[in-house]
Formats: C-alpha cells, sequence, structure tokens
C-alpha cells in the first residue's frame, strides 16, 4: 500500500478525492519486478459499491476495502452479504471486500500507526474459498429458467454424492468433526433460493397480480406469465420446505434445512415434462406440478403439507426471498463466497471441493471422473500410439490423398480429352453442312 486517500467530502462518493504519494515513499527505492498495489479503504453508504469502487479505479487503486457502518454486525454477518451491483458492475475491473465496522477500525488505527512512523501499512488480500468442514451452497434460481434446470440436472449426481445420502449408507470413509464421530455427516447443504424482484412489472407478472412480487415473463409473448413462474416457484419453495433433510440442532435450538434429494428429481423431471412453451406434450403449471410429485414417493407423501403451504405461507416465502436477494438469476455463493466461475457441474464441483479442508473421498471420485488425475498418473501412463505408429499412419494417409489425386486427375484428363473431340468433331459437321447448303444455293441460282 504506497498511495494514501485523500478526504473526501461526499463519503467517497464523487470524484471529489486523489491517490496521492507519500513524501518519503521514492519509486526508485523499488525493485524493478516488484508489484505494488494501492488498496484504498472507504467507508460504506452515501452511494452503492459500484460507485465507490468504480470512483477508486478511476483514481488509480488496485483494491477497494470497503469499511460496514453498523458497528452492531459481527463479522460472520458482514461475510453473508453481498455488494450487490448496480447495474453498472461490468465497468468495474478491481477486487472488492465489505468488512465489518470493528475490522474495518482496526485497519484504520494500523495504517494510521503506520503512517505517523512514515511507514506504509502493507495487507494481504485473499479471495480464496472459505474452507469448512461443510460446504454451504447457496443457489440463485428460477422455475421458469432453461439454464438453471439444465444446470440443476447434470449438477445433481454430484451434490447427492456429497449432501444426499450419510456415509455410513453409501460406504464411504467416516470423517471425524469437533472430535467425535458423526456417521450421518453430510459434506453439502445445497439450499435453493428464487429471484423475486420487487421492481413494479406489468401486474400480469406479479403475485395475486399486485405489483409486490413480480418476475420477468417467461416466454415474451406466449401464454405464460410472470405470474405463473412464481406460483410454480413457491410449489418448489414449500417442496423444499418439507422434504429437506432437518438438522438436529444443539440445546432445542431449531435446526436449519440442508439438503433434498427429493427436490432435485422434482426439477428434472419437472422441465422434462412440463414445458414453457405450448404444444410439446404437458404444459407449465399446477397440474403437471402436482402430477410429477405424484410420482416421487417422498413429495407424494407430502403433498397435501405443500399445497397447504403454497396457502397459507406464500407472503413469507417470497418476503424471504426479496430479503435475500443476489446479484441475478443463476448466482451461487459457496461458504459465503461469490463463486464467479462458469456456471458447469465440473467447476462448481471443483470449487466446492476446494472449500473442504481435506479432499473428501467423494471429490477424489468425482475429480477423477472428470479426468482430473494427478500429473504423475498421466505421466506413467502409456501413450495410446507410438511414435512409429503415429508416422506410418501418417504416410497412410499422404499415400491415400497422393493416390486419390492421381486417380481424379486421370479421370478429369480422359473426360476432357472425350469433350474436346466431341467438339472437334461438332465444328467439323457444320463445316461440311454449311459447304454443301452454299453449294445447292449456287446450284438453283444457275
Amino acid at each position: 500500500n504506497k498511495k494514501r486517500v485523500s478526504s473526501s467530502a461526499s463519503h467517497h462518493c464523487k470524484d471529489d478525492y486523489t491517490l496521492w504519494a507519500d513524501e518519503f515513499y521514492d519509486e526508485s527505492e523499488v525493485e524493478e519486478e516488484t508489484l505494488v498495489a494501492s488498496v484504498v479503504l472507504v467507508d460504506r453508504g452515501s452511494c452503492t459499491f459500484v460507485t465507490k469502487v468504480k470512483l477508486a479505479q478511476d483514481n488509480g487503486a488496485h483494491a477497494v476495502i470497503v469499511i460496514d457502518n453498523d458497528s452492531t454486525k459481527a463479522t460472520a454477518e458482514i461475510q453473508q452479504l453481498i455488494m450487490g451491483d448496480d447495474g453498472w458492475g461490468n465497468e468495474v475491473t478491481i477486487p472488492s471486500i465489505l468488512v465489518s465496522y470493528e475490522d474495518g477500525r482496526q485497519l484504520r488505527e494500523a495504517a494510521q500507526e503506520q503512517r505517523d512512523n512514515n511507514r506504509d501499512a502493507m495487507i494481504k488480500l485473499e479471495w480464496d474459498v472459505p474452507q469448512s468442514h461443510d460446504a454451504v451452497v447457496d443457489f440463485w434460481t428460477s422455475s421458469g429458467s432453461r439454464e438453471a434446470a439444465a444446470f440443476l440436472t447434470a449438477f445433481r449426481p454430484f451434490a447427492e454424492s456429497l449432501g444426499g445420502i450419510p456415509l455410513d449408507q453409501r460406504g464411504g470413509t467416516v470423517f471425524f468433526s469437533k472430535g467425535k464421530q458423526d456417521k450421518e455427516k453430510r459434506r453439502l447443504d445445497f439450499i435453493p433460493h428464487y429471484y423475486i424482484s420487487k421492481i413494479p412489472q406489468s401486474t400480469a407478472n406479479c403475485y395475486k397480480n399486485e405489483e409486490k412480487y413480480c418476475v420477468e415473463d417467461p416466454d415474451g409473448t406466449g401464454l405464460l406469465t410472470g405470474k405463473d413462474v412464481i406460483d410454480e416457484d413457491l410449489r418448489q419453495m414449500c417442496l423444499w420446505k418439507l422434504t429437506s433433510d432437518m438438522e438436529d440442532a444443539e440445546d432445542g435450538k431449531v435446526g436449519h434445512e440442508r439438503f433434498s434429494g427429493t427436490w432435485f428429481e422434482y426439477i428434472r423431471i419437472f422441465h422434462e415434462k412440463c414445458h414453457l412453451s405450448t404444444g410439446h406434450g404437458k404444459t407449465f403449471g399446477e397440474d403437471c406440478s402436482y402430477e410429477v410429485m405424484q410420482s416421487l414417493p417422498e413429495a407424494k407423501e407430502e403433498l397435501n403439507n405443500i399445497k397447504k403451504c403454497v396457502r397459507t405461507d406464500a407472503e413469507t416465502l417470497l418476503h424471504m426471498q426479496t430479503k435475500n436477494t443476489a446479484w441475478g438469476v443463476l448466482a451461487l455463493r459457496i461458504n459465503g463466497w461469490r463463486f464467479r466461475g462458469a456456471l458447469e457441474p465440473e467447476t462448481v464441483t471443483r470449487a466446492i471441493c476446494a472449500s473442504f479442508p481435506w479432499e473428501p473421498p467423494e471429490c477424489k471420485d468425482m475429480i477423477e471422473h472428470f479426468g482430473g488425475r494427478k500429473v504423475d498418473k498421466i505421466m506413467n501412463q502409456k501413450p495410446l500410439l507410438s511414435l512409429e505408429e503415429i508416422l506410418l499412419i501418417g504416410l497412410g494417409c499422404a499415400a491415400a490423398v497422393t493416390a486419390i489425386l492421381c486417380v481424379y486427375r486421370c479421370t478429369y484428363e480422359g473426360s476432357l480429352r472425350n469433350l474436346v473431340r466431341e467438339e472437334v468433331m461438332l465444328e467439323m459437321k457444320n463445316a461440311v453442312f454449311g459447304q454443301e447448303k452454299s453449294k445447292e444455293q449456287y446450284l438453283s441460282l444457275d
């Protein structure tokens, strides 16, 4: 941190400050290969996160630390918050992070102390996946998103390998947690959230035709509306609520939802049978939804409760979704960390596996399934073809191409000769016919 921020009357919401070098800092003293980064501390409030980070970026910052303005929030609470995008986030290219008020206070004091001693405060920022004995994955989806359905269907086997079946029932190695053997311990909590907007839209795209909970129209000018999507979102929320495992909490406290294999299976079948567009079998909607639930034993058992949940808990569930928003549909977090990679089963699985302090055997099996074998195994493998075999195949291909070209040339030349011969014969016939005709005309004149 070789530069410091001058004061800003607008709380770093306007371009009214600059980064300036300390007078004691001499760039000539820094080795040529040394990377000097400028990390800026800014306070939260008065404008969006994107505005603050973009202004710091324009002033030459390499990273930004936003300090929360609520002194009552602990670090654990701050880690669950998302620095939302206001629509201009694509212009930001530098990393940024939100820290608690207390952590920010310590950073300020450290920076001021170093500055008083004519020194620079050095800070190390890491954006690795936070590690934990259990991976918590939050995924924002929508029942009207084909992309979300395709990802969940493809990802389901890997999710169930880590979170769907207790280890003692699938033959996996039993790990230890907090010094106690826990055979029922799962590796993965997969918690779906639904992208519900409070932005006013056409009432046809809102719950109960009121501009309170809305989503985009899923098929444009088609027959389905955003309200149809919200109704299906509610059925899926209630299915998850009633079929997900509940962890037994200590001291009599209420547990939390962890994983629902039934929910994953429902998503797969629903998007196979209940089509968004009309004219392709059964249509997206209540009838098809409950028919799919009837085909799933656990969902069938809870079907009456699911219908009751949709009737009585809708407002509460939708309100919860608007309070726990993300940066868009298909957003994914791992242990509170924003996943930025390609939304593909392999990429997401590798990121989840990286969040464990050790490598569970399930991860090892899955990575090998993806072809991610270790380098030494790959190096020791016998190649499929030897160099001699490759050369022989190459020579054979070259000979085959040469033979084909020769046949083509001979055939072409023969056809060309025949064509020329026919043209010459035709010209000679025309010439003879013309001479005979002229002779006849001459004799007739006589």
